[in-house]
This record gives C-alpha cells, sequence and structure tokens, in this order.
C-alpha cells in the first residue's frame, strides 16, 4: 500500500467529492444513510463568490471549496431540515485523527447564511473515514 499518509488522504478527500459529483440529481449512499445530491458547486467561500452561486445554492447543493487543506472542512452540503435548511460539514480524512478548527466552520457558516438570507436550523459537522484505511 502506499506509505505517504498525506497522499492517501488526499486521493480519500478526492474520491470523497467525486462520488458528490457522480451522485449529481440522485442519492449518495453514506454508511446506512442516503444523501440528496441535487448539484454542486465549486467556488470560493467568500461573500462576493458566494453571492454569484446563490441561485444554485438550494437543498441538495454541495460547496466544493476551491481553497482545501483547511482544518475545518472539506465540503459543506445544504440539507432540507425540518422544512428549512442545515449545513452539512464534511471533513474526510484516511487517518484516525484529524484537526479541527471551529472558526473556518463558523465564518463559512456565517457566510453561507448571510448570502441565502434564511434562517439555519441546525449546523453538522461529519467526520468521514473509510473503513478499510489502516493508518
Amino acid at each position: 500500500g502506499l506509505q505517504n499518509p498525506s497522499f492517501t488522504g488526499w486521493i480519500v478527500e478526492m474520491d470523497f467529492i467525486n462520488q458528490i459529483i457522480a451522485s449529481k440529481g440522485g442519492l449518495m449512499e453514506v454508511g446506512d444513510e442516503r444523501w440528496a445530491i441535487s448539484d454542486y458547486v465549486e467556488c470560493n467561500l467568500d461573500f462576493d463568490s458566494m453571492a454569484q452561486v446563490a441561485d444554485r445554492l438550494v437543498p441538495g447543493c454541495w460547496l466544493i471549496p476551491h481553497k482545501w487543506n483547511q482544518g475545518g472542512f472539506d465540503l459543506v452540503g445544504l440539507v432540507e431540515f425540518e422544512q428549512s435548511l442545515m449545513l452539512r460539514f464534511v471533513q474526510v480524512t484516511s487517518s484516525a485523527s484529524h484537526g479541527l478548527n471551529l472558526k473556518y466552520v463558523k465564518d463559512a457558516a456565517s457566510t453561507i447564511i448571510t448570502v441565502l438570507n434564511q434562517e439555519i436550523q441546525r449546523i453538522e459537522i461529519v467526520m468521514m473515514r473509510p473503513l478499510d484505511t489502516t493508518n
């Protein structure tokens, strides 16, 4: 197997993002759940960039940040929740532990809420790790 944990982590992250992209318009099985993937948007998560794609930010849309390798998340899903929205921040890793910097989550959530001008009912942080990883 690969002996470079950083490279393995990058491959695992890219595989997960590719699964999101391939599931556009359908459902993606994640463990025992099925996540709706209506669309995905690749963009920076600053106000100006997100305002340009605001019309695409609907339930089931996934935001794939241009800037990666942040300590908080790899992508964000907008999930329908109790007749409102939930933000699902996903951090993909191949290691048994991973840093989590909530400042990035807070900043991104604040920007999304401002751009959407909509109340968010819940924020969920999901740490994803493949079952067959050995590091």
